[in-house]
């Protein structure tokens, strides 16, 4: 991820609504590894476009030797690129079909979700759709933590509720 996006991404793990409420969890942010983004056979980036399928050929063996290595307890992919890439392209036509579940990746629970860019553009949307993205979003990371065996509060329960 790149840009406004994963300083969203790396602010939602750090779960902080507003100055005056505060969500904390309990995650160690250098523990948390970030990969996804796409370069070309060049070293140049894709920009703010999907990957061609051929761009996406090109990095999915570097993302795949990077999870071998690390060996995550759970991985969490953010959008319907990473979906297409770690679970296959014909296997959802929407992200909205590829979350809410447990899918496996190589042995190793995958959970998908909105990628945060999507997330930003519903800021200030108060339609009760954009309030159910977010809300979505919010479970998939409860989701998420509960796999991780991570504590969770009813303070993060209740949160966007």
């Amino acid at each position: 991820m790149i840009g406004g996006s994963a300083a969203e991404w790396r602010r939602k793990l750090e779960l902080r609504a507003d100055e005056e409420l505060r969500v904390d969890v309990d995650l160690r942010l250098d523990l948390v590894p970030i990969t996804g983004r796409v370069r070309n056979a060049d070293g140049s980036q894709t920009g703010n476009r999907p990957p061609t399928a051929e761009e996406m050929n090109y990095c999915l063996p570097f993302i795949r030797a990077q999870i071998a290595i690390i060996k995550p307890k759970v991985i969490v992919a953010l959008g319907k690129t990473a979906v297409d890439g770690l679970l296959g392209a014909e296997r959802f036509k929407s992200m909205g079909a590829a979350r809410g579940a447990w899918h496996a990746y190589a042995d190793t629970p995958l959970r998908a979700t909105y990628h945060p860019s999507y997330l930003l553009r519903q800021e200030g949307l108060v339609s009760a759709a954009a309030k159910k993205i977010k809300r979505d979003a919010w479970e998939d990371l409860l989701s998420v933590m509960e796999r991780a065996e991570l504590p969770i509060s009813e303070k993060q329960r209740n949160y966007f509720l």
